[in-house]
């Protein structure tokens, strides 16, 4: 059960979990039957979407995707060229070629009788929530604008969309211990740390100050991670959320490689491997947001070791991350001047739904509000080519696995 006040109409949607061939989905009312979907085409549309989405540079493997600036400013690649492969003039740029993408991905992962399903239960006036824990393949979809009708009504519209995270040790072994509690409101930010990975922000961040919270600014300097360490555990029951602004690498291979930069060297780099390693000394707070470049690619592996995972395993119930690469402003604004600030919503938006008493919901508001500007004037600023990567995974407290259960966590 997560926070009270949450249930309303409630369906999992579930993807096995080594091809993507099948599908089934479960609702929380009992005259409801399971569904069992065979999945088809979901390789060729899941191939057509990634090709939209920012690429990785060729030019210099030791250099973040979002350096743009270092790419230009050393003339390894053409501008005109990186920002292509940033998917800035791209097809999720353009309203009419991103809804095409999605009614290609939604043909594939929504079922007819799931849909119908769908908009009965929001036509009741009922609050709909829809958890998905996708196949690999399915993972990099961005589940919330798949389409439900031969119009524009997007899953969006008619539910809250979050991910349902891997089972955690917690959930199983009643001796290891439960998510972090936390009784006050206290926040810890780590903004845009100096790294020779260049910034992701155009200027200095400003905390929402939603609900009355405030932020403390961490700042790593040297053994970075050991200080971040010291100060969750001297504030440990104090600190409910912890916010990460900056630079991310994935691993080619190992979700575990995944890595949140907090600084240049080895003592400053917050990797998944190291988090799941040393379970028990961390005291993760219980939301976290890491808003970087694909943060939350946890269950595209087999084995979703990924940072977000790691976070949860650690004490987080909450989870906000990305699923792709991601431009800067500094990129954008080399395209439009005008849709500058489209990063740093990602992170204003993060911030905003870690503060509020439902961290699903509202970042589903104001996603929904991002959608409408979208279908009011499509452009880069109103783009889903970077508020779509958001993502919110779950993993609240008490969610011990029952054999035989057949209830919905």
């Amino acid at each position: 059960m997560e926070e009270a006040g949450r249930r309303g109409r409630v369906v999992q949607i579930v993807g096995d979990g080594v091809d993507g061939d099948w599908l089934t989905w479960r609702w929380n009312d009992p005259d409801r039957p399971v569904g069992v979907h065979r999945v088809e085409g979901l390789r060729e549309s899941v191939a057509a979407f990634r090709s939209a989405l920012p690429q990785e540079p060729d030019s210099d493997k030791g250099k973040s995707p979002c350096d743009l600036e270092w790419l230009v400013t050393f003339k390894t690649v053409s501008r005109q060229d990186e920002l292509k492969r940033l998917g800035l003039y791209g097809p999720l740029t353009r309203r009419d070629d991103e809804l095409e993408l999605m009614r290609a991905l939604s043909r594939a992962l929504l079922p007819g009788d799931l849909r119908r399903q769908l908009i009965e239960a929001a036509a009741d006036g009922e609050r709909v929530e829809v958890r998905v824990a996708p196949s690999p393949p399915a993972a990099i979809v961005p589940w919330g604008l798949l389409v439900l009708d031969d119009d524009d009504m997007r899953l969006l519209d008619v539910a809250d969309v979050s991910w349902i995270a891997p089972i955690l040790p917690r959930d199983i072994d009643p001796d290891v211990p439960c998510a972090t509690p936390a009784t006050g409101g206290r926040a810890l930010h780590v903004v845009d740390p100096k790294t020779s990975k260049g910034r992701v922000l155009p200027g200095t961040f400003e905390s929402c100050g939603c609900h009355g919270h405030g932020a403390e600014q961490f700042s790593a300097g040297y053994n970075g991670l050991e200080k971040l360490r010291a100060r969750l555990e001297t504030g440990a029951g104090k600190i409910a959320r912890l916010l990460m602004i900056g630079h991310c690498a994935t691993g080619t291979r190992d979700a575990a490689d995944t890595v949140f930069f907090m600084g240049d060297g080895e003592a400053n780099k917050l990797r998944a491997s190291r988090l799941v390693r040393e379970a028990g000394r961390w005291r993760i707070p219980p939301r976290v947001g890491v808003v970087a470049c694909a943060s939350g690619t946890d269950l595209a592996q087999h084995e979703p070791f990924g940072l977000g995972t790691a976070l949860l395993i650690n004490g987080a119930e909450v989870v906000h991350a990305t699923l792709w690469t991601l431009p800067t402003d500094y990129a954008i604004g080399l395209v439009d001047t005008g849709a500058v600030g489209a990063f740093e919503w990602l992170a204003q938006a993060v911030d905003h739904a870690q503060s509020d008493a439902d961290p699903v919901a509202s970042l589903c508001d104001l996603q929904r509000r991002k959608l409408a500007a979208w279908r009011e004037k499509p452009g880069l600023g109103s783009s889903p080519l970077l508020w779509g990567a958001l993502i919110t995974m779950t993993a609240p407290a008490g969610r011990r696995q029952n054999p035989g259960s057949a209830s919905i966590p």
